[in-house]
């Protein structure tokens, strides 16, 4: 038994935006030219789902041969699809050169999502929203690739606030990489260096090191980057999308894409997943997928009658779909991740990673600067900042 789907799903601007997402053309102009669908279509209420989803440079192709966009809201897709080129050739640039510095060292590199799976999987650089360059490095070569982000203009977002090297150390342990930010203005990506994959979850078993002959070579025309295979470029695909309760459109996408355009072995999939230690996160994709999109699942993957905890995460997910604020912006929805994300974590447990984070983090280190030697104390010490937050607020 399936959840019972969200009803912003049956919008005519949702509507619309999942077909042009996967560009079928057909589908887009057979809605477009339904009368009753045109009378109640809100193109300011279409350009905001574009925006949400992260979807601008798929969209703006996918609608030009229906009439439906005033001139100006159809300026304004072009607009945005263009941005996304400029940030999508900028970040080629960027990636270019980080790819030559751990060539030169012989360190062990390779990039997640972004522009490579654009190129790979979508057919061109521009068509996947670009926001930032997540690249992963070996640890040895941490340090080295950090200062070399350094000599290109970028900036730790962590330098600005004068942390000291317990809390630095202790936002290693917590997080999964380190943000850079362009200290320039104009079109550049920021750049997220990983030490580990992210995994809140605390369920994905792939090991970067362990695995790194797995990986595979993508041209990106004058340079190639390193990759995950698409096996298990899918399954990690299908874990972030858990991971973040599938918020944006645009992930769903990228699975889309990444079958449609390779020729996946649906057991051996199945297979790597469960060695992964991920099948659950397939499983949960595929029936996002197609409650959401219609795609069709594999047969290796057939539809089961789910738990009612199971229904619930679904239903928590169409609810992210369709919800027009910020992600866990206010208590009520951080609760709500909160159930999701341990319903659907390692033995119903939160990872080290999560745990660490939420035991103190640098909110609480600026509202109570202690001496280095006092770290400590801002585990106690949690709840009353907590408390202090939410009465000043």
């Amino acid at each position: 038994m399936m959840p019972k789907m969200n009803h912003a799903f049956q919008s005519p601007e949702l509507n619309l935006l999942l077909k042009c997402a996967l560009h079928n053309h057909q589908a887009i102009e057979d809605l477009a030219n339904q009368p009753a669908y045109r009378h109640f279509f809100s193109e300011k209420e279409f350009l905001f789902w574009v925006q949400r989803h992260r979807l601008q440079g798929l969209i703006a192709p996918a609608v030009e041969r229906i009439m439906l966009f005033t001139d100006t809201a159809r300026a304004q897709l072009r607009e945005w699809a263009q941005h996304n080129t400029m940030m999508a050739l900028s970040s080629l640039e960027v990636m270019k050169k980080l790819q030559a510095f751990v060539d030169q060292n012989s360190f062990k590199a390779f990039f997640l999502k972004g522009v490579g799976l654009s190129a790979n999987y979508y057919g061109a650089v521009g068509l996947r929203h670009v926001y930032d360059i997540d690249i992963w490095v070996e640890p040895r070569a941490q340090p080295h690739v950090e200062h070399f982000i350094r000599t290109l203009g970028y900036v730790n977002e962590n330098d600005r606030l004068e942390f000291n090297d317990t809390q630095l150390r202790y936002l290693q342990q917590g997080a999964h990489d380190a943000i850079f930010l362009p200290s320039t203005q104009g079109i550049q990506p920021i750049i997220e260096l990983h030490w580990k994959l992210r995994d809140s979850l605390g369920n994905f078993l792939f090991d970067p090191v362990r695995e790194y002959n797995r990986l595979e070579s993508i041209d990106l025309g004058s340079f190639e980057i390193k990759m995950m295979n698409e096996v298990d470029q899918f399954i990690f695909l299908c874990v972030h999308g858990a991971d973040h309760g599938w918020f944006r459109i645009k992930w769903l996408v990228d699975l889309y894409w990444v079958q449609k355009k390779s020729s996946l072995n649906w057991m051996h999939v199945q297979q790597r997943a469960k060695q992964l230690n991920a099948l659950k996160e397939v499983e949960l994709a595929f029936e996002v997928l197609n409650s959401v999109m219609g795609v069709e699942t594999p047969s290796e993957f057939p539809m089961k009658r789910r738990s009612w905890l199971q229904r619930n995460q679904l239903r928590y997910i169409h609810h992210l779909i369709a919800y027009k604020g910020v992600f866990c912006d206010t208590p009520w929805e951080k609760l709500k991740n909160a159930l999701y994300t341990l319903t659907i974590s390692k033995r119903f447990f939160p990872s080290a990673e999560l745990i660490k984070r939420n035991l103190t983090n640098k909110t609480d280190w600026l509202i109570l600067r202690l001496p280095e030697p006092f770290f400590f104390l801002y585990f106690p010490l949690r709840p009353f900042l907590w408390i202090y937050r939410k009465l000043k607020n």
